[in-house]
């Protein structure tokens, strides 16, 4: 009673329209058997790097830095659901990252990303279809924003997440979209897997509700 209450000042971000873009890429996903996963965006102190935005006062060494990167979570359900079902399950998050700033401060932004297999070809069979043909879902994806006409650039440099000579940066008119390609072969838990697994990251400032087509 002799503390006076200041209640914070309600600012509305959010309206019904600007959800639009997020709710109809969650729609196309799900019908394609995907699952909605939620993961936590702080990171565990071991995968800290030089350009990691470091909690001041973290709760613990598990929730020590602000994620860059929505993958990183993504495959460890993926790998964890794998192990204890023996079943992949296809899977895709809509949510924040943060990018350090040269000078000091963060930028924060919202991705999408998502893991799947298409096990239509066992390994030995048709390996090059069936990249050809994870990447063509991916170019159906973004053609529901009216990108038609989109650049695939080798990834060159180098993240550990993605397969050194079939990964690919997604571009359209010199904007970066994201990322697509297969998962490292090198992760450990990805060694013996029968099929390829692929992975995406596109960012949401270009997957917005102005851009989205119906066709007929």
């Amino acid at each position: 009673k002799n503390f006076i209450p200041i209640a914070p000042q309600k600012v509305k971000k959010y309206f019904p329209t600007q959800a639009k873009n997020s709710n109809f890429l969650k729609q196309i996903l799900l019908s394609k058997g995907f699952q909605e996963i939620i993961t936590n965006p702080l990171r565990d102190i071991t995968k800290q790097t030089k350009n990691s935005i470091v909690i001041k006062n973290p709760l613990n060494n598990e929730f020590h830095f602000l994620r860059m990167t929505l993958l990183e979570k993504i495959i460890d359900v993926f790998e964890i659901n794998l192990r204890l079902r023996n079943n992949p399950t296809n899977c895709f998050e809509i949510g924040r990252v943060f990018d350090k700033l040269e000078r000091d401060g963060f930028k924060e932004r919202e991705n999408i990303a998502g893991i799947f297999q298409l096990g239509r070809f066992k390994k030995g069979e048709k390996p090059t279809t069936e990249w050809f043909i994870a990447k063509g879902f991916i170019e159906n994806l973004l053609a529901h924003f009216g990108y038609k006409k989109i650049q695939f650039e080798k990834l060159t440099d180098k993240n550990s997440l993605f397969h050194p000579t079939k990964s690919v940066i997604v571009k359209w008119n010199e904007n970066t979209l994201g990322v697509f390609g297969e998962i490292n072969p090198a992760i450990e838990n990805f060694k013996s897997l029968k099929f390829s697994t692929y992975i995406f990251e596109f960012s949401m400032e270009f997957l917005t509700k102005s851009r989205m087509v119906s066709a007929i």
